[in-house]
């Protein structure tokens, strides 16, 4: 785990009843906080193929980058929200390739998606967490 960050949780994607229509992933901390993200649709759609570990009959760009690693022996040890500015969130993969780690940026729906399909880790530094971290609703009766 890199040092200062902690383990997210991808709980689901869904639509906020905004006017727009925003698409949304979700994150949370240690079941305690839950941070919505929000995303386009088609990062929607790569996250929720990710999650619910469908076929699709032609590889998407996710599953593309994903072969690409494995014929290049590179690995995803894990994804990284590192930053957040005016409301814009920022991510590193961070891979091992030849022995050697390497951080590639990313947006942070593209590292889920990647971290989904790789079943590997997602952190958030806790800078950014505390910046946008909300608690997470009680539960009803």
């Amino acid at each position: 785990m890199p040092v200062g960050a902690v383990e997210v949780t991808i709980v689901g994607v869904g639509e906020v009843d905004e006017p727009e229509r925003t698409m949304v992933v979700v994150l949370e901390v240690k079941g305690v906080q839950q941070l919505p993200m929000r995303i386009g649709p088609c990062e929607y759609f790569a996250i929720l193929t990710g999650l619910q570990e469908a076929a699709v009959p032609r590889p998407m760009t996710h599953d593309l980058i994903c072969q690409v690693m494995d014929r290049l022996d590179a690995k995803l040890d894990y994804v990284l929200i590192d930053d957040l500015s005016n409301g814009i969130y920022f991510a590193k993969l961070v891979l091992s390739v030849d022995g050697r780690k390497v951080e590639v940026d990313a947006r942070p729906s593209d590292g889920i998606a990647l971290a989904l399909r790789t079943r590997r880790p997602v952190y958030m530094t806790e800078e950014v967490l505390a910046r946008s971290g909300v608690d997470k609703p009680e539960e009803e009766g």
